[in-house]
């Protein structure tokens, strides 16, 4: 099972990665919305499966993936929704709240707010990847750091070697070609071919290396850098230690609930999730928070002792809060209290009894 979203009435709309539990959870609200959730699911699968292909492959040049497109109606409808909106996509689609709040939540996930142009298509994605038995959501056992060791211990069968708890503080660079990195303590690494960088591009160009590092022939590619604003959406992000997951206020109207890896609340309308951007662009966390939370150990009791849970929820907010991010410091412990009050709404006994500990992680 997917995840769902809890609604402040004790209602509940929940998605399942089968698509007709999917519909029949739609139903309850609109029975229209069920056959229109269907219809896009069976239209796009196919042209998801282009679109995932697209993320494991070398970007192609910006005409191509039009060129791709047009040879169907599928194709056509796609491009049409690219160059929307996520609130105009649902808007054109559906009339319950509960499903286009729940589309924008996930959709908003991909780093987009939900009044970007240029985003619309994610909501034909999120119809289908849900029910998709490669592309839907998944965690590794024991945490995603699991992840990154797997990779590591691929790389050390193959005689190279990981250097763990090592800061890098720049990447060396001669002639214009990266030749390795150097750490916080001074320790050089070189390298034979190449420097690959997963730090994000903002700090890779703009702290790894340098802007005078470019030369005139990485000029554009660095003003594109400097183009790009993340501050739109960051992430603010209270993880809790408990006794007992999270019991969402539909629990015994929709059980299933209690199993859902991610549930979404705090966002009943659209216009609920609005207000939050509006507040975030006005550099002030939202005031009326809600979000995207997380329930792991539900899925994977593996990464808790016995009998006990985890969860954390990523609540959309601004990076420089009231035009400085190292206001953080000052603020985060009540922001945090404030988005767990309204977390308690709708999953009443996340009680202090409940909760043994809780970190809060600002975006700084």
């Amino acid at each position: 099972m997917q995840g769902g979203i809890q609604l402040a009435d004790g209602r509940s709309l929940l998605i399942y990665q089968d698509i007709d539990r999917t519909c029949k959870q739609i139903e309850k609200f609109s029975p229209k919305d069920a056959r229109t959730y269907r219809d896009v699911y069976e239209r796009f699968t196919h042209m998801n499966e282009l679109l995932m292909v697209s993320f494991f492959n070398p970007p192609t040049k910006p005409s191509v993936t039009p060129a791709m497109m047009e040879g169907t109606s599928e194709g056509m409808e796609l491009l049409r929704m690219i160059a929307s909106t996520p609130e105009r996509i649902v808007d054109d689609l559906f009339e319950t709240d509960a499903l286009k709040s729940w589309l924008l939540v996930t959709t908003a996930q991909l780093g987009n707010p939900t009044d970007r142009y240029g985003s619309g298509a994610a909501i034909a994605h999120d119809c289908t990847s849900a029910h998709h038995p490669r592309h839907a959501w998944g965690v590794c056992v024991c945490l995603s750091r699991m992840a990154a060791e797997a990779m590591a211990k691929v790389i050390e069968a193959y005689r190279g070697k990981c250097v763990r708890d090592a800061h890098v503080e720049k990447i060396l660079v001669e002639d214009g070609r990266a030749t390795g990195v150097e750490l916080a303590d001074g320790t050089k690494i070189t390298a034979r071919k190449l420097v690959i960088s997963n730090a994000g591009h903002p700090y890779t160009v703009n702290h790894l290396v340098g802007e005078e590092e470019w030369g005139k022939e990485g000029k554009g590619f660095v003003e594109g850098v400097k183009r790009f604003r993340p501050d739109e959406i960051v992430l603010f992000t209270p993880h809790l230690a408990l006794n007992e997951a999270p019991k969402w206020k539909d629990w015994e109207g929709n059980p299933d609930i209690l199993k859902a890896f991610v549930v979404v609340f705090g966002t009943d309308t659209p216009e609920m999730l609005r207000t939050q951007f509006e507040d975030i662009r006005a550099l002030i966390p939202p005031r009326n928070p809600g979000g995207f939370s997380c329930m792991h150990s539900v899925i994977d009791p593996t990464i808790c002792p016995q009998g006990k849970h985890v969860a954390f929820l990523w609540q959309f907010t601004c990076y420089d809060l009231r035009g400085d991010a190292r206001n953080w410091d000052n603020e985060k412990q009540k922001v945090g209290d404030h988005i767990l009050a309204k977390w308690r709404e709708y999953a009443p006994n996340l009680t202090e009894e409940n909760i043994i500990d809780r970190y809060y992680d600002s975006p700084l």
